[in-house]
């Protein structure tokens, strides 16, 4: 997620910026100059009295000087409060800022071991949502989680500076399972050979289920257009319902268009995987190819299955688009929540699969070619946060919806 971050000079003072971001990550480090906005602004002014402490505050931000906190050497210090939006994440952080207030004191110093309280109220976040704080100097820093009481969110600092304020809230999609999906255009990135390594991943959720007879599913991810015109895919995950015994079940397959709908599928390296994994639960899938050495399948972290691909496999390349929760015809439409899908152009370990499954991931990381993680909150477009830029349209009405799935640091 990338948004437009102004800049501003620091007066002769040092200065304090709270963010509020829509959707963020974890933490991290690297440099930023936020500047304000000077046609919205809401100030306020308090005098502090050193030995006795003293509160500044707006409707939305609070800050709280102890008894003893500021330095007795100062008679009278004037603290001054500045309400400013901004739009872009900072590095390290990365979110929709929805507003920053930035706190100027003048002429004020904490003594040691004395800590101040800042607050920040809001009543939209939702009960899964963390505030992460920030601290800028040279470089943005991780501080900790604000403690959260109602709609007040409050931290402690001990030393003066700019701080981010970071809301993370973990969006996913919601497909409604008749024509929503995401659309991403054709790109040479994130489409493999027979002989190519890569892994998908994904977070998906779904209760769906179905009397249907024969089977039916539901796309997560795929290059598949639909009907019987034998044009090749290079990956296709599907979420099977219905009366029959792939009800639950999930598979990956790629095809290289000779064969279709035939009796032994010789020519669409697939696996099944038995569910049922339409319980209603987050399941985190990874499917990783191996050139035609080998295909894999992990369910939660754990290896479910594989196969050797079929050695004489033409080539699965295709000019198609990307669909996630759908194909690009609007049938064989998923059910449920999606989050957080992943191509790699490189053959992950279980290891490396484990280690990554439950983080939040930057976009930057070493062969990650597509990252669609939906914390945009919003609107029409699904950004993709790796390096590669395949943004992708959202096709009718899915839900943006809060992700429970566990995230870790």
């Amino acid at each position: 997620m990338r948004r437009d971050l102004p800049t501003f000079v620091l007066l002769a003072c040092i200065g304090l910026v709270i963010c509020l971001t829509g959707c963020g990550s974890s933490g991290g480090s690297g440099s930023t100059s936020p500047a304000e906005d000077p046609t919205v602004q809401a100030q306020a002014a308090s005098v502090i009295t050193p030995a006795a402490g003293g509160t500044v505050s707006t409707a939305k931000l609070k800050v709280e000087f102890p008894a003893g906190a500021v330095d007795t050497s100062l008679d009278v210090v004037l603290q001054s409060l500045y309400l400013t939006p901004y739009k872009q994440s900072i590095p390290g952080a990365p979110g929709k800022l929805i507003k920053v207030t930035r706190i100027r004191p003048e002429q004020i110093k904490l003594n040691a071991g004395t800590k101040a309280t800042l607050t920040y109220t809001d009543s939209t976040p939702g009960p899964g949502a963390k505030l992460m704080v920030y601290r800028q100097d040279r470089v943005v820093r991780l501080v900790g989680e604000a403690t959260r009481a109602g709609d007040e969110w409050s931290v402690e600092i001990g030393q003066l500076g700019i701080f981010f304020w970071v809301l993370e809230t973990n969006f996913c999609l919601q497909f409604d399972g008749d024509d929503d999906h995401v659309n991403i255009p054709h790109s040479n990135s994130i489409k493999f050979d027979s002989d190519d390594a890569f892994t998908l991943e994904c977070w998906f959720k779904s209760s769906e289920t179905s009397t249907a007879d024969p089977c039916t599913w539901g796309i997560i991810i795929g290059t598949w257009v639909g009907g019987t015109d034998g044009m090749p895919y290079p990956y296709n995950v599907r979420l099977w319902r219905g009366s029959c015994w792939a009800d639950g079940y999930i598979d990956f397959a790629i095809y290289d268009g000779d064969i279709w709908d035939s009796a032994s599928e010789a020519d669409e390296p697939a696996i099944y995987v038995a569910g049922p994994y339409n319980d209603g639960q987050w399941h985190h899938f990874a499917g990783v190819r191996n050139g035609k050495s080998l295909m894999r399948v992990y369910v939660d972290g754990l290896r479910v299955a594989s196969i050797v691909p079929q050695a004489a496999l033409g080539t699965t390349l295709n000019m198609r688009p990307t669909t996630i929760g759908g194909n690009a015809m609007g049938f064989n439409n998923f059910n449920g929540c999606i989050d957080e899908v992943r191509i790699w152009k490189k053959n992950r370990s279980r290891a490396q699969i484990q280690a990554d499954m439950n983080k939040r991931l930057t976009g930057t990381e070493n062969g990650l070619v597509g990252l669609w993680n939906f914390d945009e909150g919003g609107g029409t477009v699904a950004r993709d946060a790796s390096s590669r830029r395949n943004d992708g349209s959202i096709v009718s009405d899915p839900k943006w919806v809060e992700a429970d799935w566990p995230v870790t640091p």
